[in-house]
């Protein structure tokens, strides 16, 4: 299950792509509800694949063991064994960080469109189906963001701000992930836990996309994430300014949003001479 997805004919997508898409799950620690989010994943390939014209074998799970301890990958590969999709298991030999597993996960094979989905959380039935269409009707697009059902309530002035920064609710094409780089592995980005919010942020700022206010995912609270943390600053409004940043977020934040600034301004320069290359001279 460690080897790189082969050309599968019967899949239906030939010339630049191995595959119609690949889910991307890093974990770690996940043992007592990978289950769960792998199960997410499967039901909506499945609700996607049994009408439509893609047929279950174009779809793949990547999951990236990110160093745990406790078994998940024994849970994953359980789990695997009697899946109707496909499921690669990955294994990073320490915790690389959930950066590096992603990126990982989508250089498996030439997937034609990237999901991501953490190890907590959960695609509804239609996620799919609604990214792929979404996609495949907008050629223009360079991604697709859905709808967020959050298992917590937030102050509603927050609501956009954190849909519009995950991740498990995009569908990204595979050229728009590798022209922005993937995700960064500025280890300054794992102390804050922003890595989501560049990627989201480099994405908007470069391509166009395509929303929609469908709720097709489930971010989920659990103690210690990332909805966990920054829970209490949710729960009030903006103006509250309430801060959840350690003493070593603060000192690195400064370092973080200028190069923040700076990747956004080299993308948009790319892209801007990216568009001159195809103009009439």
């Amino acid at each position: 299950m460690n080897q790189p997805i082969p050309d599968d004919p019967a899949a239906g997508h030939q010339g630049p792509y191995t595959h119609r898409a690949s889910i991307v799950i890093p974990c770690r620690n996940a043992a007592s509800y990978i289950r769960r989010t792998l199960d997410s994943a499967v039901t909506s390939v499945l609700a996607h694949t049994v009408h439509g014209p893609d047929p279950a074998s174009a779809f793949r799970i990547v999951t990236v063991d990110d160093g745990s301890s406790d078994g998940t990958s024994d849970r994953i590969a359980d789990f695997a064994a009697t899946s109707p999709v496909g499921i690669t298991i990955l294994r990073n030999p320490e915790n690389q960080g959930v950066s590096a597993s992603r990126n990982a996960g989508a250089a498996q094979g030439r997937p034609q469109y990237l999901l991501f989905l953490d190890d907590d959380d959960e695609f509804l039935p239609d996620h799919v189906g609604s990214c792929v269409y979404g996609l495949d009707s907008s050629p223009e697009a360079g991604f697709v963001r859905t709808g967020v059902e959050l298992a917590d309530p937030v102050h509603p002035s927050w609501y956009a701000a954190i849909r519009n920064t995950l991740v498990i609710n995009l569908c990204v094409r595979i050229e728009c992930h590798r022209f922005i780089g993937g995700f960064s592995p500025d280890p300054n980005l794992r102390t804050l836990q922003v890595e989501d919010a560049l990627y989201s942020s480099l994405l908007f700022d470069t391509f166009q996309n395509r929303m929609t206010d469908h709720v097709t995912v489930r971010y989920h609270r659990r103690p210690g994430n990332a909805f966990d943390r920054q829970y209490a600053r949710f729960s009030q409004p903006p103006e509250a300014n309430i801060t959840a940043l350690t003493p070593e977020e603060e000192r690195v934040y400064p370092l973080v949003f200028g190069r923040h600034e700076r990747a956004a301004f080299l993308n948009r320069h790319r892209a801007d001479v990216l568009k001159r290359c195809f103009q009439p001279t």
